[in-house]
């Protein structure tokens, strides 16, 4: 009988990484695996782990446990609650501290984004809803690099040590950033379904007609692309 493992936290993977010696950022591992569960693609998460882990590492039962649990944990998850989402130190209000909080954060967004480039992305953004997050993805990711500017620019230490509606406004654009991770992963579960539908339907069809359709035949769902590109790939 196939069990998915319980994940018990970062803190508790942190623990493990760092018992055996393992530099992996875990919200940018957390960034990657939304990335491909977002993009509705073939990437499978031992393509993704081996980008971010040795072979001598996923021989750790500890190690590969842990992170085949998070990646199942993320697959069915809503919402991250506060507490998951890394917070700015508030005893440390300095121009440094606060950039490297920001510069982190479009770092996550880009590695998301690199993964969710290996899917089907073109076809998902047909769907207005799904271009609407995905657009508001993107005016965040932008927001927070013309951030960066104008607080390396433009903003004195003073800015930085009294402003308390900034750090407000700053943990709410990254809220924004892994909520719309989030919601993208949910309607690639959603667009693979569909696929999946489509591909059921279209092996009925051919026992039906005793016809195979061919590679370069225009695809049944009504996608207007070639079988080989759409349902048949």
């Amino acid at each position: 009988m196939f069990t998915v493992k319980q994940y018990k936290g970062d803190e508790n993977l942190k623990k493990i990484l760092d018992k055996n010696n393992i530099p992996v950022d875990i919200y940018n591992l957390k960034a990657a695996i939304l990335g491909v569960q977002a993009s509705a693609g073939s990437f499978t998460l031992r393509s993704l782990i081996k980008d971010f882990f040795s072979e001598e590492v996923l021989e750790n039962k500890d190690v590969a446990d842990q992170i085949e649990s998070l990646w199942f944990y993320l697959l069915r998850l809503q919402r991250f609650d506060d507490s998951e989402l890394e917070q700015p130190d508030f005893d440390m209000k300095t121009r440094e501290a606060y950039t490297a909080y920001v510069n982190a954060s479009i770092m996550r967004a880009e590695t998301f984004l690199k993964y969710l480039s290996t899917g089907q992305l073109d076809e998902m953004l047909k769907n207005e809803k799904v271009n609407k997050i995905y657009s508001i993805f993107i005016g965040n990711v932008n927001l927070l690099k013309a951030l960066i500017i104008s607080m390396e620019e433009k903003w004195s230490q003073e800015d930085f040590a009294s402003d308390t509606t900034f750090l407000k406004k700053l943990t709410g654009f990254v809220r924004v950033m892994w909520d719309t991770q989030i919601a993208l992963k949910e309607h690639a579960k959603i667009f693979n379904l569909q696929k999946m539908n489509n591909k059921n339907i279209i092996e009925a069809i051919q026992q039906q007609t005793g016809t195979e359709i061919g590679r370069n035949d225009p695809c049944p769902c009504g996608s207007g692309k070639k079988y080989k590109n759409c349902c048949g790939k």
